[in-house]
Formats: C-alpha cells, sequence, structure tokens
C-alpha cells in the first residue's frame, strides 16, 4: 500500500443512509460540512474527484449556486472548485458540527455568498468603483 493510500484510508467518516445529504443539496454560506464518500460515480470521475480533495474527512462548503440547474462553486481546503450537478450529488457528506437550521436550496435559483455585495443594491459603474477602492 503506498503512502497515499495508508493515510486517505486512515481518514474514515462515517457515512448515513444512501440516502442522505450530498454537496448538491447544501445552501451556498450555511454551513461547512464533512466528506464522507463518493457514490454513484464512474471511476474516472470519482478519481477525479479524490484528486480535487473530495476525500472522507475533507471539509466542504458551498459559496455560490447558478440559477437552472449550473454548477456550483465548492470551497474545499484553501481553494475553490467548480462542480457540476451531477459530480456534486455523488459527493455524500454529513455535519462537521451539530445541525444547524439552514434552509432547503430552491432548484433553478442562484444563490450567492459575497460579503462584499449587497444583492438588495443595484449594481453600476459606480458601485463597481466602490468596491474597487475598497
Amino acid at each position: 500500500m503506498s503512502a497515499v493510500s495508508s493515510r486517505l484510508s486512515a481518514r474514515v467518516v462515517a457515512c448515513g443512509p444512501d440516502d442522505g445529504e450530498t454537496v448538491a443539496d447544501l445552501v451556498p454560506g450555511c454551513r461547512e460540512v464533512r466528506v464522507c464518500g463518493l457514490a454513484g460515480v464512474e471511476a474516472e470521475v470519482a478519481r477525479r474527484l479524490t484528486d480535487l480533495g473530495f476525500t472522507p474527512g475533507a471539509l466542504v462548503a458551498v459559496t455560490r449556486r447558478a440559477p437552472f440547474g449550473g454548477p456550483l462553486l465548492v470551497r474545499v481546503a484553501d481553494y475553490e472548485v467548480a462542480l457540476r450537478r451531477g459530480e456534486a450529488q455523488a459527493i455524500r457528506v454529513t455535519p462537521a458540527l451539530p445541525a444547524e437550521s439552514c434552509p432547503v436550496a430552491e432548484p433553478g435559483r442562484a444563490t450567492d455568498v459575497r460579503p462584499d455585495v449587497d444583492p438588495n443594491h443595484a449594481s453600476g459603474p459606480e458601485t463597481v468603483e466602490k468596491l474597487v477602492q475598497r
């Protein structure tokens, strides 16, 4: 067994039932969760997700969600990765902390977590200039 294989096998996280929560079910900015496994993907996709850092025990959080079934922006380790919905549905997760009350993601609705932008304010050239000056 290689050093990487032994390190990954030591990171065991208990998964719930097969119909448990996935990354695709998370609401942006709501909470950080722990990856517990991959389910229902081809070997090549599973290998790529593992290479990207979606290994058992890794902490992940959704930061943005595109509308109409588009991709999700997921923070894992110290970087963000854009995932297709199908890939996000394959990553099974468990809560990292005790359960919080988080809203359920609405299908087809874009959501974004960016503290530097007020979603209630119309964006225009003057708004962009203010953001650049910060």
